[in-house]
């Protein structure tokens, strides 16, 4: 093999020439270099340096204070059982008061006070409970009038309530979190119990 190829394979293996990393001989001085070409970024830097700390500060504290705020959300969406209670308690107490705060003609052997754990003992039978309005959702019908499909609450679970345009229009006030008073009729759709309301009345 000639002495030019055996160049060319040695060049042809090589990595090119060393490099040296050479260190300042102040560094002192460098530094000092550095910050006088940066002087006119200064104000910058100092926001960076800033931001910088005060994401590092949110990285460590936001997620307890998310986690907190959460469960101040979950408390403040709890129901109020107790004045529920007390509400239809005071409606209990005489039935005969309740025909004229709906200002409905009641016979006292029709109406039914009930709860959501036994409104299924009532199926087709006139009734009047007190819930708090978990949901609630405006449909329009085929006739362009609204009506509305409302879940309540109280502190044995959930009823669906349906109430059409010729009443929704009397109430459409109510929102969610409103414990209301109800009156209406026990059917059943789908395997399920829900009351047909026939009046509204807001408690809180």
């Amino acid at each position: 093999m000639s002495s030019n190829n055996k160049n060319k394979n040695n060049s042809s293996r090589g990595h090119g020439p060393m490099k040296i990393n050479e260190k300042p001989e102040d560094f002192a001085l460098s530094i000092k270099r550095l910050l006088w070409s940066l002087r006119d970024f200064k104000v910058l830097i100092f926001v960076a340096l800033i931001l910088a700390a005060l994401s590092s500060v949110l990285s460590l504290v936001a997620p307890n204070k998310l986690s907190d705020l959460t469960d101040e959300i979950s408390r403040g969406i709890t129901i109020n059982t107790t004045n529920m209670k007390e509400l239809e308690d005071d409606l209990t107490s005489n039935v005969s008061e309740i025909g004229s705060i709906l200002d409905i003609n009641i016979d006292e052997n029709t109406i039914y006070m009930v709860n959501t754990s036994n409104i299924s003992d009532f199926f087709d039978k006139r009734i009047f409970m007190i819930v708090m309005i978990s949901r609630l959702k405006e449909t329009t019908t085929k006739n362009n009038d609204v009506m509305a499909f409302i879940v309540g609450s109280d502190e044995f679970g959930e009823v669906d309530l349906t109430c059409f345009p010729d009443v929704y229009k009397k109430f459409n006030n109510i929102k969610v979190g409103n414990i209301i008073k109800i009156f209406g009729k026990v059917e059943k759709r789908y395997d399920k119990y829900q009351v047909i309301i026939n009046n509204i009345s807001i408690l809180e």
